[in-house]
């Protein structure tokens, strides 16, 4: 009976404690998780401010605003969001020329 019990109680510790592990790295991994998110939108931007900066050597006077990479909602992808003479386009695949979607493609990477 004393065994029973004995075993019982270590059983019980042990359980208690593999929760509050579990639970400390729940937090641990959303942490991360948030931190990892922060630095992506830093560098996005940053990058994102550098692709404005090299489309306007390659077109001079034909500006490209508000460049922005974001990470897709639906997938791990990055979008390109940009304003092209004052016109806000999601996709500007659908919009731009050739030409330009291949001056954009250089100023990416």
């Amino acid at each position: 009976m004393l065994k029973r019990f004995l075993a019982l109680s270590i059983s019980k510790v042990l359980w208690q404690k593999s929760t509050c592990l579990n639970t400390t790295l729940d937090d641990s991994y959303n942490k991360i998780r948030e931190e990892i998110a922060k630095i992506t939108e830093l560098v996005l931007k940053a990058i994102s401010q550098d692709i404005a900066r090299i489309w306007s050597l390659i077109h001079p006077g034909q500006p490209i605003e508000n460049v922005c990479l974001v990470p897709s909602e639906k997938d791990k992808a990055v979008e390109v969001c940009l304003k092209f003479y004052g016109k806000y386009q999601s996709d500007p695949r659908l919009t731009l020329s050739e030409g330009y979607r291949n001056s954009l493609g250089l100023s990416i990477f």
